[in-house]
């Protein structure tokens, strides 16, 4: 079985769009399937309009952010293999039935508990707005994990459970930059990311946090991995962590209107890490070839 994590706080309409996306995946049978909504303590609650056996909601009576939200979909789970569904996203209908597959095939040679798979995905270029397509690279290396979550995760994950068992769950402190935090951890242990070469996933422009939250998290996450911490990165990928971690301040505190500080920071990021680009290094093949359907569905996205 797999089971599809969907946290969800508040905006039920998208939420249900979201559920339908996955009760739509094809080739896969209807026992193969389970739906956890976990109602990250919405006002009101979050109810279903259909009812369909294969999804259950789990209700948070405190707002537990993204972290303790999947990690109570997770709790929850009673299927072998986990996937994750931003409420405000959407699948495409081949999806899951393509990566399990490939699992399937990889989880032969290698420890499943140390891999992680992910697809494609369709999301807004931040200067353009328009949307695009772009497929990521695999990744095995310690300095890929540390050099953000440019693989998206969030709505294109898909792995074992055994996995949470030998890394652990997500960092509940955390309120941003929470899959950032798990995948250096399971950098750390050896962990393969493969990725499958098609685009599965819709994403929505994302809602970056206050500065605030990203210097909590940010702090959290550097006195974890720095080289006094109590899981030390090697140097050169302290570097690059401190890179990303300056470029998200950076980008909050430019969201915010603090143009000197945000540049500030970004300047931080780049003496880290040079580079010509924003990103740590070009992690994506890119596409501006959107398929009209798609198209539909990202303005249905943005109806709220």
């Amino acid at each position: 079985m797999i089971s599809v994590v969907i946290p969800a706080f508040n905006r039920p309409q998208k939420m249900r769009r979201a559920v339908a996306s996955v009760l739509g995946q094809k080739d896969l049978r209807p026992n193969d399937l389970e739906i956890i909504v976990v109602d990250d303590a919405s006002t009101p609650p979050l109810l279903l309009v259909d009812a369909d056996p294969r999804v259950k909601i789990v209700r948070l009576t405190e707002n537990k952010g993204p972290s303790g939200a999947r990690n109570a979909g997770i709790r929850a789970a009673s299927g072998d293999y986990l996937a994750f569904l931003d409420s405000d996203d959407l699948w495409l209908p081949d999806k899951l039935a393509r990566q399990l597959a490939l699992f399937k095939e990889l989880e032969v040679k290698t420890d499943r508990s140390l891999l992680a798979l992910v697809c494609g995905f369709y999301y807004p270029n931040r200067v353009t707005r328009r949307l695009e397509a772009r497929v990521p690279r695999s990744a095995s290396r310690l300095s890929d994990f540390t050099s953000g979550c440019w693989f998206s995760p969030g709505s294109a994950l898909f792995l074992h459970r055994s996995a949470y068992g030998r890394i652990g769950l997500l960092d509940e402190r955390l309120r941003r930059l929470e899959d950032l935090d798990w995948f250096i951890r399971f950098g750390q242990e050896g962990g393969q990311l493969h990725v499958l070469s098609c685009v599965g996933t819709v994403i929505a422009p994302s809602r970056s946090e206050d500065f605030d939250t990203v210097m909590h998290s940010s702090a959290i996450i550097e006195q974890k991995f720095s080289p006094s911490g109590a899981m030390p990165l090697p140097r050169s990928e302290w570097q690059r962590l401190r890179a990303y971690l300056a470029l998200e301040q950076g980008a909050a505190l430019l969201l915010e209107g603090q143009r000197l500080k945000g540049l500030a920071y970004l300047l931080t990021s780049f003496w880290h890490k040079p580079r010509l680009q924003a990103a740590l290094e070009p992690f994506w093949q890119k596409s501006d070839e959107v398929p009209a359907n798609v198209a539909e569905m990202y303005k249905q996205m943005s109806l709220g």
